[in-house]
């Protein structure tokens, strides 16, 4: 569309001075050769008549260049119209800290209604301030699981219910400040500990209470006396994505980062998987300690993670197969968690 509007401005530009020519041309003839004018009458009527030839030109043109811009102003406008009927349904209800828990009733989920659901059929409750792993091979679920939990999906048939109200009905940005997120990759920034914690939410060194909150979120996370033992503290500069730190520490400085939030739900995405044992063990530890504080739920393929969870949810193939603690899931004859941690030999 483009290339043809192109080639139109083009030609007019290049006809324009012929036209002009021609059509003062023939006013002459006209005048000379049919009304016998004098010379002088003429040439006022050649300069009038060429401003006005020059003037409607003029105005093609610029309805031309009107015509090109209105293409992109149409794609635009299609655009936004497109954003507004694929905009996420959004509730009114605005949520508050979670009291009672989260529940899945009969939960479904399909990409493509052809090919078949995700997730068939799944029930199960997470309450309050408990910590629950969810465990399963790759593809039973467990992302997809999550994604209906922060309501980034909606069910195809089924509730999920956040203290009782059903998601579709909740205002999602009042539920999602509440979620603190964990990755297997941390995300560091070059800048200090404080910073990297409070996200320059203000100026650590002259707010002392969001210093306080700095500290608390960092001995949460088991990183507070390692800061400390620095010269500079929590204005260390951490390197670019947190070179100068080991692995362990840099997970626990994104979980610090998480815990500054005060989230009602702590979700943990494989943060372990990457890690040696030790820490692990620390991560493990920082995780056991919030135990009553709010509510933690456990992504994990290496079932070390998960051993102090409250509750463990074993998926495959898109369903709840297997639910219980840790150890009478382990020790169940015939258990398929049972199978997957003798697999790990712990």
């Amino acid at each position: 569309m483009t290339a043809r509007l192109n080639r139109v401005l083009a030609f007019t530009n290049a006809a324009r001075e012929p036209i002009a020519v021609l059509v003062i041309v023939s006013i002459a003839i006209v005048q000379l050769s049919l009304l016998q004018q004098p010379l002088a009458p003429i040439m006022v009527s050649i300069l009038l008549f060429y401003r006005g030839v020059n003037a409607v030109l003029g105005v093609h043109s610029s309805w031309q260049t009107v015509i090109a811009q209105a293409g992109s102003i149409e794609v635009v406008r299609d655009e936004f119209a497109r954003l507004a009927d694929e905009a996420e349904p959004n509730g009114r209800t605005v949520i508050g800290p979670l009291r009672d828990g989260i529940e899945f009733r009969d939960v479904c989920f399909a990409y493509d209604e052809r090919i078949g659901d995700v997730l068939d059929a799944v029930s199960f409750v997470i309450p309050a301030n408990a910590i629950v792993a969810i465990v399963g091979a790759s593809g039973a679920g467990k992302s997809t699981l999550i994604d209906l939990l922060t309501l980034l999906l909606q069910p195809r048939a089924g509730q999920l219910l956040i203290d009782g109200i059903p998601g579709i009905q909740i205002e999602k940005s009042s539920w999602r400040r509440q979620i603190g997120y964990v990755l297997q990759e941390a995300v560091i920034f070059d800048d200090s500990f404080a910073n990297n914690i409070c996200l320059w939410s203000g100026d650590p060194d002259a707010d002392l209470a969001l210093m306080a909150r700095i500290r608390l979120a960092a001995q949460s996370a088991h990183l507070l006396g390692y800061i400390d033992s620095l010269p500079n503290g929590f204005r260390t500069r951490v390197g670019d994505r947190g070179i100068r730190l080991s692995g362990g520490q840099r997970q626990r400085l994104f979980i610090a980062r998480e815990l500054f939030k005060e989230p009602s739900l702590l979700i943990l995405d494989e943060a372990t998987s990457s890690l040696d044992s030790e820490a692990e063990r620390v991560i493990q530890q920082s995780i056991d300690d919030l135990r009553g504080r709010m509510t933690v739920v456990i992504i994990a393929h290496r079932l070390a993670t998960v051993r102090s969870a409250d509750q463990v949810l074993v998926f495959d193939q898109g369903r709840l197969v297997e639910q219980g603690d840790y150890v009478s899931l382990r020790d169940q004859p015939g258990s398929r968690f049972g199978a997957m941690v003798a697999a790990q030999s712990l």
